[in-house]
């Protein structure tokens, strides 16, 4: 197990390495919860009592897509941002160095972002053949030829939102972790935060708890097959957007009001995912876990080389 272990969180991985850049990397008393809180804390506080006020007024009299879609694009955007600007003056390196290397990055981004869209159509054709997709009759969304600006919009959002995520989680903790103290450490530490900070979305259930941590952990092994975070955070915001603005289906129980396909997944909660969306059901779980299983032993196999 020891070998598997080390084969997949390899310490010399470029990704890691590219960490030691740094003047000082983060304690893990501060980058294993309070930093995470605190910036997550400064960019929703900075959105909603600033920049919301600022750009869009009164929120209640904005459309909700235009909300959801500010969200994206400010509140994420903000996120990263704080990130970078830690990461510059407290840790003295440059944000190149959280994953964002220059080899290959447009190869690995687009392949990245192709890897998202497969994945998740597949998903969605398997819950669909096993009968628990119908296209909505009465619906008042925004839906086909006409959403395709807006959904041109969320794309942009989605990744603003995905790459955001990913540096907090595998750019920023897991790597100052990984690099200071062991990669399994950074590794089970990013994993276990990114899945609470899901926890309060509408719809969880034991099964999207389970699919959330093999999410993270299909990022993680993204990170270390490339030693870069070009393909995680392309494969998160694929992830997403398809499955919100594409197929209109609930994204991790938060529901898009404009998409091209307006689809609702219906009965068993096991295959559908009920509330929380195809990310709670057990056919994401076996997708996942393929896929898992694919990546993992491409990287075993290349460390034993």
């Amino acid at each position: 197990m020891g070998n598997i272990i080390n084969g997949l969180f390899n310490p010399e991985n470029t990704f890691f390495q590219i960490a030691k850049e740094s003047k000082r990397l983060t304690h893990i008393s501060l980058s294993s919860l309070i930093l995470p809180v605190i910036f997550l804390a400064i960019a929703g506080v900075l959105t909603q009592f600033v920049f919301v006020p600022l750009f869009l007024g009164d929120p209640e009299q904005a459309a909700n897509w235009v909300r959801q879609a500010f969200r994206l694009y400010v509140m994420f955007g903000l996120g990263a941002i704080i990130i970078f600007l830690w990461v510059r003056f407290f840790e003295g390196r440059s944000t190149r160095t959280l994953g964002f290397t220059k080899p290959d990055f447009l190869k690995k981004y687009f392949s990245g972002f192709l890897m998202g869209v497969l994945m998740n159509t597949i998903v969605v054709a398997l819950i669909a053949l096993w009968g628990n997709v119908e296209v909505a009759t009465q619906s008042t969304n925004l839906t086909g030829i006409n959403s395709i600006g807006i959904v041109i919009i969320f794309l942009f959002g989605f990744i603003i939102q995905g790459a955001s995520e990913e540096i907090l989680s595998r750019g920023w903790m897991m790597q100052v972790i990984g690099a200071r103290y062991w990669p399994w450490l950074g590794v089970l530490i990013s994993t276990i935060l990114f899945t609470i900070l899901h926890l309060g979305n509408a719809g969880v259930n034991l099964i999207s708890v389970l699919n959330l941590l093999l999410f993270a952990l299909l990022m993680v092994l993204f990170v270390m097959k490339d030693g870069s975070l070009w393909s995680a955070c392309a494969w998160h915001s694929a992830w997403n957007w398809m499955l919100g603005n594409v197929y209109g289906l609930s994204v991790s129980g938060s529901g898009e009001k404009v998409s091209i396909f307006d689809l609702n997944t219906t009965g068993n909660e096991l295959i559908s995912g009920g509330n929380f969306g195809p990310e709670g059901s057990l056919i994401t779980t076996f997708v996942l876990f393929i896929f898992i299983i694919f990546y993992g032993v491409k990287i075993i196999k290349k460390a034993r080389k």
